[in-house]
């Protein structure tokens, strides 16, 4: 009923994704308590999703990206599974190709400039001070490997866009073990190869967020990992999370 409501609303786009207790506001999670909701487990998020698309597919909209929609009449121009008509420019920066950049300003702000992850200022009457005194309002500079740079046509670029063009990508620095996992999923019928592009299935696509994860490097996993361990604001509910 929501779907179509908004539908009708006549909007272009539509982004449909679930949340975890480890992103919603404390007050609902309280009335998530008080009401003896339960968390929703992976099978039903996966479900719902497949739902979703077949609704939004026969009303007019074709996924853009993993989660986001756009209206429009025709299929993607490439012939592949998640429409080209459309892409967000911000999400192309965060999730683009290496040399794709983000400079952020405000408080909390990451900057992400190809081996570098600048952080600034948290808390915003120090960033103010700071920037009335014409400094910059820095916290921290975080430096990466460039490989890590270079596969993030592979690993960012195709699972969250659905698709990764060869000519934006330094296969030097595809190491065997990104290679496996490439064929593993081309034999699992979840990425097609074409002269030019690696492409997602439909199936690829109802998997990106797990793909996301499969293509990061071991020591990406890992960090990812910890991450989720450490800033679950819940922690209580930490083990009833089903990813």
């Amino acid at each position: 009923m929501q779907l179509k409501q908004a539908r009708q609303l006549g909007t272009s786009h539509m982004d449909v994704y679930p949340i975890n207790n480890g992103v919603i506001q404390k007050s609902l999670q309280d009335e998530y308590t008080k009401k003896h909701y339960t968390v929703t487990n992976g099978l039903n998020k996966y479900l719902y999703n497949v739902a979703i698309y077949e609704y939004l597919d026969k009303n007019g909209f074709k996924p853009h990206n993993g989660h986001g929609y756009y209206r429009c009449s025709d299929n993607s121009s490439s012939g592949d599974f998640v429409n080209d008509k459309y892409t967000f420019q911000y999400h192309e920066s965060v999730y683009g190709y290496a040399g794709h950049e983000v400079i952020a300003f405000g408080a909390v702000g990451y900057s992400v400039l190809n081996e570098y992850v600048i952080s600034n200022q948290a808390n915003i009457k120090k960033y103010i001070d700071i920037l009335e005194k014409g400094e910059l309002p820095i916290a921290g500079i975080g430096v990466y490997p460039k490989s890590l740079t270079e596969i993030r046509g592979i690993v960012l670029h195709l699972p969250y866009h659905g698709v990764a063009y060869k000519d934006k990508i330094n296969f030097q620095y595809i190491n065997d073990e990104l290679s496996s996992k490439i064929k593993q999923l081309i034999d699992a019928e979840m990425v097609v190869e074409h002269e030019d592009r690696i492409a997602l299935t439909k199936l690829g696509w109802y998997n990106y967020v797990n793909l996301l994860y499969f293509l990061s490097p071991e020591s990406e996993q890992d960090a990812l990992m910890k991450y989720v361990r450490n800033a679950n604001v819940y922690n209580e509910y930490i083990s009833n999370l089903d990813f």
